[in-house]
């Protein structure tokens, strides 16, 4: 039997790096087939919807591979365990945490004592060092939405190399690379914060297409 009708859920957001503390109760999903939570930022979010056979979906983005990732579980399991844990396919990587309240506030509140969070790149920073530089303004324009996309669009998402840092479009999934190889890429990439707005897509001349 179903005791716990409340469940918090944690999700950490692939384009601000923040945790993503979710608090619901079982008459969230009472009378709807869906319901979707956005990050702070509003550049991410999770999905929940209502499966077959008692069952619920969550889609969520990942941090790490940058895809989007759907898990199936029963209800009676998601409302009643201490602790779920949905794990990246790709990679070694929880994406998702959900459970009752007071385990999940621990891992948030650990998440948060860390200097830096979780870090994902740490492998990379170590090889090559001007990957952070570049990344940290990256991570700049995105928080202050300089970056936008020729389609109107602003839905844009992150994907970290060792030489470079890859954006793309979750629209018409147009792409931009900042590179992370040489001094002069660093050099670029604060040229690139100087402007007011940078739109992917669109060539000096103005017109639009894909970069």
């Amino acid at each position: 039997m179903v005791t716990d009708l409340k469940r918090t859920i944690l999700y950490i957001c692939p384009i601000c790096g923040k945790m993503q503390k979710i608090n619901i109760d079982i008459f969230s999903l009472s009378g709807k087939k869906k319901i979707t939570y956005s990050c702070k930022c509003k550049n991410s979010h999770i999905r929940l919807e209502v499966g077959k056979n008692k069952s619920y979906m969550i889609y969520a983005p990942c941090a790490v591979c940058n895809e989007e990732h759907i898990f199936k579980i029963g209800a009676k399991i998601f409302w009643s365990a201490p602790q779920i844990v949905f794990g990246c396919p790709n990679v070694d990587f929880d994406i998702i945490n959900a459970g009752d309240k007071t385990s999940m506030n621990k891992i948030f509140c650990d998440f948060n004592k860390s200097k830096e969070g979780i870090d994902f790149y740490g492998e990379y920073f170590y090889e090559n060092p001007m990957l952070g530089d570049v990344l940290d303004v990256v991570d700049n324009m995105l928080k202050k939405k300089k970056i936008k996309c020729h389609c109107g669009e602003c839905k844009i998402s992150k994907s970290v190399f060792l030489d470079r840092v890859e954006l793309v479009c979750g629209n018409c999934h147009t792409k931009k690379v900042y590179d992370a190889a040489c001094i002069d890429d660093i050099s670029f990439i604060k040229e690139e914060n100087k402007k007011k707005e940078i739109i992917m897509g669109e060539n000096k001349n103005g017109a639009k297409g894909r970069i």
